[in-house]
């Protein structure tokens, strides 16, 4: 099975889930995938029914994060049973928001994950000795992921050393591809236009092994995330 930790393309797979387009007799739509998909906040409807490949991931991304949400509010999201990954959340020293403002945003969103024991999806841009220092204050976080990893093989070691999962997307660099353990390794499509098939495919090529290895191989990655 294909697993897509980290797709934008929420609305797209609502609308079919909704027009019951997936699970039925006739349809083999998506067999082979399971997704995770990323929706903002405000979109989510907790009486959504999602076929059983489907889950759901949100949190406040570093750009949305101009003003403190209400704790209470929050929290009741992130601990919603539907929402099994919290994120994106992170840090990005690029946007405008204040990173002060950022970091209060993403340490709240962090307590939360550590009570809930849920894995996180980080976006990060400049910003990793603030995250290695968040990962070291929260270890009740049973995994952290680098949603669409692009650095190179040197920054890839230093995520790992602090073992974080790294989740390669339609574009990634090689080197640094076949530097990650088979164990630390995610593929995500994000907001790509690429089937989840085609990035394994060519994650496959790069690291010269079998889809079919790749795909047993990240479907046990997954489980680990949620400890199963």
């Amino acid at each position: 099975m294909f697993v897509d930790i980290h797709t934008h393309r929420s609305e797209h797979y609502l609308k079919l889930i909704k027009q019951k387009q997936f699970d039925s007799p006739n349809s083999n739509t998506y067999n082979d995938s399971r997704l995770f998909l990323n929706i903002a906040p405000e979109d989510f409807h907790p009486d959504l029914n999602l076929p059983p490949r489907f889950s759901l991931s949100t949190g406040i991304h570093p750009w949305r994060a101009h003003t403190l949400p209400e704790a209470e509010k929050l929290e009741l999201l992130l601990t919603h049973p539907a929402i099994k990954l919290i994120g994106e959340i992170g840090l990005d020293k690029n946007c405008t928001v204040p990173f002060e403002q950022q970091l209060k945003i993403f340490d709240l969103q962090l307590k939360i994950a550590g009570v809930q024991k849920k894995p996180v999806v980080i976006h990060q841009v400049g910003s990793m000795a603030e995250i290695l220092a968040c990962k070291k204050k929260h270890p009740e976080i049973p995994a952290w992921v680098i949603h669409g990893f692009r650095g190179k093989k040197t920054q890839a070691l230093q995520w790992l050393q602090h073992d974080f999962y790294l989740s390669f997307g339609a574009q990634f660099n090689e080197t640094a591809l076949q530097t990650c353990p088979v164990e630390s390794l995610l593929f995500e499509t994000d907001a790509s236009g690429l089937a989840i098939e085609e990035i394994y495919k060519r994650a496959a090529q790069a690291l010269a092994c079998p889809v079919a290895a790749l795909e047993v191989q990240v479907e046990k990655n997954v489980n680990c995330l949620f400890n199963q």
